[in-house]
């Protein structure tokens, strides 16, 4: 059954990227000059946007460079693409908790990232449980409720 859905979302995506260089080979043919090349580069950055958020989508089918199952990956975003907790679908396994992000083609990390990375790497990091009392965390917004 997962294999019926990754070969649909393959399918769908192929598609895309085929609609894609259909695209920007009809746009090459249309444009000429110093025009055309920034169209051309602007065209080809928003190209790699585009291949890099598929490849999002498709990164929890990929088990082998992530080391998780699709259920131990979680999406974020920003700042970076994905939270895996390797291991957390077996209790007799310990957890390792991996940051991971998605880039295509020769694209970097954001300086951000960056900082993110170095954190990891120092094991800057930190558990946090927090307990909220509901009726005191309306209290201290100004909130009215009304019936």
């Amino acid at each position: 059954m997962v294999y019926e859905y990754l070969t649909i979302l393959l399918a769908f995506v192929s598609a895309i990227l085929g609609i894609l260089l259909l695209l920007e080979k009809k746009e090459r043919k249309k444009e000429s000059g110093k025009h055309a090349d920034y169209k051309k580069r602007r065209n080809r950055g928003q190209r790699g946007k585009i291949k890099g958020e598929y490849t999002e989508i498709l990164l929890p089918w990929a088990k082998k460079e992530t080391g998780c199952n699709g259920s131990e990956l979680h999406h974020l975003g920003k700042p970076i693409d994905f939270i895996g907790f390797e291991g957390k679908d077996d209790s007799k396994t310990d957890i390792q908790i991996k940051f991971i992000e998605v880039k295509s083609g020769n694209s970097s990390l954001s300086h951000d990232q960056k900082r993110i990375k170095e954190a990891v790497n120092k094991k800057n990091v930190e558990w946090l449980t927090i307990r909220i009392n509901p009726k005191e965390a309306l209290e201290s917004v100004d909130v009215k409720i009304e019936t």
